[in-house]
């Protein structure tokens, strides 16, 4: 889902030909447009799962690696026949996707009375199988959208935030807690504040993304089921250590997108340094 720096749609802000009183597409960007026109899915904010985007809409930049890109394609095919029933069901994309968050919020409170770390773990894993869902119904829908790609991506970051102020409130973890959701939401907000700033993750060299939003999730899903019935280590309940190696290792891929960023950043400064000094005549040759 990528929040800022969208191209306008095809048809928008296309430069025209005249010829007389009619004004139609300029033959370049026209067929540019035409070879762009077909189905694919959308890489939006960096390197989070996201709803594919308009058809007709310029192809994504060749982003980081992600190690859920490694298996996504795959995936899609299966999600899409999900889709397609949840789709005769008359179910919108946008409208799965605030679904899903009504859901999380309410497994988030209820979590909060009862307290029981297997059965939040399990419905978390479950409700999180809509965020799938909004995206496949989009695709055979032809309902994709940069609305709906911007609403999966600002619900995602609310669904995070609720299900580990939830845990740290049941557990009383909340030094781990509150590092896990800062990690998370810097993950996402480095790379769409660089994309904003015209650095969209071209440098695919390096270790892939280490632990996206479906690495957190099912980590943390993981470790709910099984806290119940794992005893102390080193003297600390296993949703202590969950938590703390989601922290880390959300920092770490916090990291990594903000060395790529500045890489990215400092090549486009030294553009610019250069096509200054090139356009400027005083210091040009």
């Amino acid at each position: 889902m990528r929040p800022e720096g969208l191209p306008l749609p095809s048809g928008h802000g296309q430069s025209t030909v005249f010829s007389g009183h009619r004004a139609c597409p300029h033959p370049i960007r026209l067929l540019s447009s035409l070879a762009n026109r077909r189905p694919r899915r959308e890489s939006g904010a960096p390197g989070e799962s996201v709803r594919p985007g308009p058809l007709g809409s310029p192809s994504p930049r060749r982003t980081s690696p992600m190690i859920d890109e490694l298996y996504k394609d795959r995936m899609d095919t299966g999600w899409d026949r999900v889709g397609r029933w949840v789709a005769r069901s008359g179910l919108t994309p946008n409208a799965v996707t605030w679904l899903g968050l009504l859901l999380c919020t309410a497994n988030a409170l209820a979590f909060c009375f009862h307290q029981n770390l297997w059965l939040f773990g399990l419905l978390v894993g479950l409700i999180e199988l809509l965020d799938n869902v909004d995206g496949a119904v989009a695709r055979v829908t032809g309902l994709s959208s940069r609305h709906g790609a911007f609403l999966d991506a600002t619900t995602d970051r609310y669904k995070d935030s609720l299900i580990l102020l939830a845990i740290a409130y049941v557990t009383g973890f909340w030094l781990p807690a509150t590092l896990a959701i800062t990690g998370s939401l810097i993950t996402s907000y480095a790379a769409a504040r660089a994309s904003m700033l015209g650095a969209h993750g071209d440098s695919s060299g390096g270790l892939p993304d280490l632990f996206e939003r479906l690495e957190r999730t099912a980590t943390l899903c993981l470790g709910l089921v099984a806290a119940p019935f794992c005893p102390p280590i080193l003297g600390h309940a296993l949703m202590w250590w969950v938590l703390y190696f989601v922290a880390g290792m959300s920092h770490i891929t916090g990291f990594q997108r903000i060395a790529r960023r500045l890489k990215e950043l400092d090549k486009l400064d030294a553009q610019d340094a250069q096509a200054t000094e090139s356009n400027d005549p005083e210091v040009s040759p």
